[in-house]
């Protein structure tokens, strides 16, 4: 497998084979009451819809909120999934997310089963490394997309930079 010359670790055949291509998890991830909770603390978000039953039902809901951000890293999981099948024989230990957006079709509540379907929706070999950008569908246990988060990645490439000697 050859790479290409600016040596980022990209084989020559991934960037017109992959792009475009789809994955869809094959397990769902279900949306636990105590998770919710555990991860508004954690970003500290004190909204009283990620903490209180009642207070999310008095608001209209059909019980806990999960924050915005909550799909992020089951998303990020997914993707990396995505990469281990569709982009095989790249070097990801070395990945810098670049940019994250969300767009929102509903909250996530407490009992949502979801699934993630991630494309490779651009790829570019620039600066020894290689650009990845993502979108992903977060879908319900009914088959509605809910949210859509799109991520840019940058990988660095394989060239270790010499110690500067004086």
């Amino acid at each position: 497998m050859r790479t290409t010359p600016d040596d980022s670790g990209l084989p020559d055949s991934v960037a017109s084979s992959t792009l475009g291509q789809s994955y869809r998890t094959g397990d769902c991830y279900v949306v636990g009451r105590e998770k919710v909770r555990e991860f508004a603390r954690a970003v500290q978000d004190d909204h009283p819809v990620h903490h209180c039953e009642r207070t999310a039902v008095d608001r209209g809901y059909g019980g806990l909120v999960a924050p915005l951000t909550f799909v992020s890293v089951p998303a990020l999981l997914a993707q990396l999934e995505m990469f281990d099948r569709v982009v095989q024989g790249c070097d990801f230990s070395r990945i810098t997310q670049t940019d994250y957006s969300l767009t929102v079709g509903r909250p996530i509540l407490v009992g949502d089963s979801l699934r993630f379907e991630v494309e490779l929706d651009g790829l570019r070999k620039a600066f020894g490394g290689t650009l990845f950008a993502i979108k992903c569908s977060v879908v319900d246990q009914y088959g509605d997309r809910i949210i859509s988060p799109h991520a840019r990645h940058s990988s660095a490439g394989r060239r270790r930079i010499s110690p500067r000697r004086e």
